[in-house]
């Protein structure tokens, strides 16, 4: 049988494509894309044929432009609508957290200082009428602000998985933003070190079985680096 590759800094598409494996023209939702290939949650996805939205007001943008010439990319942060102070960092770790881009600073990294638009999701998703099958958030600490402008009744996403720790830290940080999703008819399934996973209820049945086990040998994989 051949190796799938994995192009995701955690392995999150490996979890993926044991619950989406028959569905070879799925579509997904990626907050905080940052690259097209390096750490990609969608890499993977993409090359089967999925497509999707992409948001990313960082550095990588113009690479997720070329790199994902059939997705929707959007130069945006999410949030309620105008603008925020955006601390593009060496790192890849870009925030709009001014703490969280001096502690880089601290630790060497460059920091570049701008402005972005800011969208709510609700306003991204509105001409959206395909089956989103998962949504990825990844916002170096406004997952909170994203979620908060989900429509939960519209936009359904089977999975939802939500980075919850703090940057570089092992940390936990869901306290903050969890009721939003439990609220709106979510079931927690797994944590993985790094992002807390969750199933709509009326996919429950159909994937929380996928979620018993972590990534292991006979998931058949290697990494991109490796291929």
């Amino acid at each position: 049988m051949k190796k799938m590759i994995t192009y995701a800094q955690n392995f999150e598409d490996i979890l993926l494509r044991r619950a989406f494996e028959n569905i070879t023209d799925g579509f997904y939702v990626d907050v905080g894309a940052h690259d097209p290939i390096i750490g990609s949650i969608t890499k993977y996805f993409y090359n089967l044929g999925w497509r999707g939205i992409n948001i990313e007001p960082g550095p990588r943008f113009s690479a997720l432009v070329k790199g994902r010439a059939e997705d929707t990319n959007l130069n945006v942060a999410v949030g309620a609508k105008g603008e925020i102070k955006f601390y593009e960092i060496s790192s890849g770790l870009s925030t709009s957290h001014s703490n969280i881009a001096k502690s880089h600073i601290d630790l060497g990294y460059d920091v570049h200082e701008k402005i972005v638009q800011t969208v709510p999701l609700s306003e991204i998703l509105s001409e959206i009428d395909n089956v989103i099958h998962f949504m990825k958030i990844d916002t170096e600490g406004d997952e909170r602000k994203v979620l908060e402008t989900l429509d939960f009744e519209k936009n359904r996403p089977w999975i939802l998985v939500i980075e919850s720790v703090h940057p570089l830290q092992e940390i936990q940080n869901h306290d903050n933003w969890e009721f939003l999703v439990i609220n709106n008819k979510y079931r927690f399934v797994w944590f993985d070190g790094l992002n807390r996973w969750y199933i709509s209820e009326e996919k429950y049945e159909l994937l929380h079985h996928f979620f018993i086990t972590p990534v292991n040998y006979f998931d058949n994989f290697i990494t991109y680096k490796e291929y």
